[in-house]
């Protein structure tokens, strides 16, 4: 706010008059106050970015050019966040604002800061601001909310809430100490639970799990695996050599490979696989644990790449493999998901299964190693994707249902597989052969 001098305001016989000097005065502060910076212009609404936008509680700003000079690192970064409070949401002064981290990369620095609340951290509540290398902003993205803070003393133990944790994940073993710290839990309506976050890292399963655990009632708000699974590739059919050629008439030739053969295989990416290891075993299937079966082979490449052909029997399990993980995915992207929010996930863990259970050409799943099985007699069941998908669909609706039987649930669970496998294969392949044999 702007004082003027009384200087200019001399009193007067006539108070309804003004010196012609003051007049003078006013109009140029006026004309003034029309360019010069006011509050307004920290507002980022005024700052001059390509991207500003709020979603979903995010404030997105990039591509940010300012005229502001500042320090570089976390001390630029918090002028910056100072000035803007206001336009930001940010409280004034930045109390409740905790420096996390602050790094250098060769395109500048990046400072990450995350909310407290009585001066417990606030799950996700995170704010990274980005400058070049001179110290401008570059970008900035802030979770930052108004929240309100509930009671701030646990009821409940670290240990406690640790076992509640690993119950809840299945932990059967660790490879490491776990960790624990206090933090409030956001909810969408402004108010925060007190929970105990914690790491547990689990060597079976193979797990780092962080979890969400309120520290009064004892419930289990959130799990995540945060283990940094490994990606490899290989070749697998998909799903089959008519479907993607549109020839009926090829032939299995006592599980020899041929180059028409070779050439309907597919190069796929193979996501999820444990780390540390070679073998096809990862988060939602195993082809390697399973006891029992043909003795062969297992896929095992520290390259993690698995180019096999058809005659090799490491073959069928990367269709296997990548049959079911696929496919799990695809739940997963419906939102069926036990780590975020409710557990409503559906068969949300590794599938236990053999590629060459026996010679008999006749694949199954059990409900005794809760497993899938697949036939070698005629042609190799493992190498057909549809026939995967089908046997993973009983695997699937039993455990949505652990009473699932037989009689008319047998005949819907049939015909489940086969929905399953239709549907879920009906883009890929021959366009023309989908037309008459899609079903």
């Amino acid at each position: 706010m702007r004082v003027l001098s009384m200087a200019c305001f001399p009193r007067q016989r006539n108070p309804g008059l003004l010196p012609a000097g003051c007049l003078r005065l006013l109009l140029v502060i006026a004309l003034v106050g029309l360019v010069s910076p006011t509050a307004d212009a920290h507002h980022p609404d005024h700052l001059a970015c390509q991207v500003k936008e709020r979603r979903e509680g995010r404030l997105l700003l990039r591509g940010c050019a300012h005229a502001e000079n500042l320090q570089v690192g976390a001390l630029g970064a918090r002028e910056f966040l100072d000035h803007h409070a206001a336009g930001l949401g940010l409280q004034p002064g930045l109390a409740d604002i905790q420096l996390v981290d602050e790094r250098q990369s060769t395109a500048g620095f990046h400072t990450r800061f995350r909310q407290t609340l009585v001066g417990i951290p606030v799950y996700g509540a995170a704010i990274s601001v980005n400058q070049a290398g001179d110290g401008a902003l570059q970008s900035l993205y802030s979770d930052y909310r108004p929240l309100a803070p509930g009671n701030p003393f646990p009821t409940l133990s670290a240990g406690e809430a640790e076992a509640v944790a690993s119950a809840a994940a299945g932990v059967q073993a660790t490879r490491l100490p776990s960790s624990s710290e206090l933090v409030w839990y956001p909810r969408a309506n402004g108010s925060t639970a007190l929970a105990w976050k914690s790491l547990i890292y689990s060597a079976a399963p193979l797990g780092d799990f962080l979890s969400l655990v309120d520290a009064h009632e004892g419930k289990l708000l959130l799990q995540e695996n945060r283990i940094a699974f490994d990606t490899g590739s290989g070749l697998t059919y998909l799903p089959n050599p008519q479907q993607t050629s549109g020839n009926t008439s090829l032939a299995d030739i006592g599980d020899a490979t041929s180059a028409v053969l070779d050439a309907e295989r597919v190069s796929v990416t193979l996501l999820g696989l444990d780390p540390g290891v070679g073998t096809l075993r990862g988060e939602y299937a195993d082809l390697v644990s399973l006891g029992g079966g043909k003795a062969v082979p297992d896929a095992d490449e520290p390259s993690r790449v698995y180019n096999y052909d058809r005659s090799d029997p490491r073959f069928e399990q990367v269709v296997v493999y990548h049959s079911i993980d696929s496919i799990q995915r695809y739940f997963h992207s419906l939102g069926f998901d036990d780590d975020i929010g409710a557990i409503n996930g559906i068969r949300d863990f590794p599938t236990l299964a053999h590629a060459h259970w026996y010679d008999q050409d006749q694949s199954f799943y059990s409900t005794g190693d809760n497993a899938v099985h697949f036939g070698d007699g005629g042609v190799d069941d493992g190498e057909d994707a549809d026939i995967v998908a089908h046997e993973y669909g009983h695997a699937v609706q039993h455990d949505q249902n652990s009473c699932w039987g037989g009689g008319d649930m047998g005949a819907m669970g049939e015909a489940f597989g086969d929905y399953l496998a239709a549907s879920f294969y009906a883009g890929f392949g021959d366009a023309t052969y989908q037309a008459s044999h899609a079903a």
